[in-house]
Formats: C-alpha cells, structure tokens, sequence
C-alpha cells in the first residue's frame, strides 16, 4: 500500500494544465475527419475552411467545428489575410511536431 508521502509525490507528477492539454490534444486527434485535416495542413501548410471542406468532402460548418475543436486544442492557428481566414498547424506547440512525425510513420 501506498504511503500518504508516495501519494503526494506521484499526485505532483500531474501537472494539470500540460496534462490537460496533452489530453485534449489527442482527443482532438483522435476523430477520424480532424485527423485528416492535420494531416492535410501538414502536407499542404495553410488552407481555408472552404478548401478544407471540399478536399475532405465534408459540409462547411462540420469543417469549421472540427476547426474549432483543432484549435482548442493549440494544434492549430488562424491566420487572417484581408478579408480571409486560413487554418495551419501551431508549430510553436512542440505536440504538433510530435503528432506530425508519427502520423507521417503510419502513413
């Protein structure tokens, strides 16, 4: 059995915001259409949501909540030029280059 000291130290390992953000991130990643689209921003580095849509095949307000939940998540950013939005990866997030190299192993 573990003692309250051993509880302490291994509770203290849970760091809340980057744990929570590692987790958010793989749920983010873990549907099958927003996969695809990091997969598709990682190939083709920044696209619109229009663009998205149509490449995957999928209704524009889906792709723009799959975009939502992407950049919740800080795998994504939003760019604006002019009156446009383009979508691309968070490379200032160090999981996004993580996630990138692994997709581009199973691939």
């Amino acid at each position: 059995m573990l003692s309250s000291d051993d509880l302490k130290k291994i509770r203290k390992t849970f760091n809340g915001k980057k744990e929570s953000l590692l987790v958010s991130s793989f749920k983010a990643i873990g549907d099958n259409n927003r996969h695809r689209i990091f997969k598709l921003l990682g190939t083709r580095g920044k696209m619109s949501a229009s663009e998205i849509a149509e490449t995957l095949k999928i209704s524009r307000p889906l792709t723009s909540q799959h975009l939502k939940i992407l950049e919740q998540a800080q795998l994504f950013k939003k760019v604006k030029i002019g009156l446009h939005r383009f979508y691309q990866l968070n490379q200032q997030n160090p999981l996004v280059q993580t996630l990138s190299q692994t997709i581009e192993k199973f691939s």
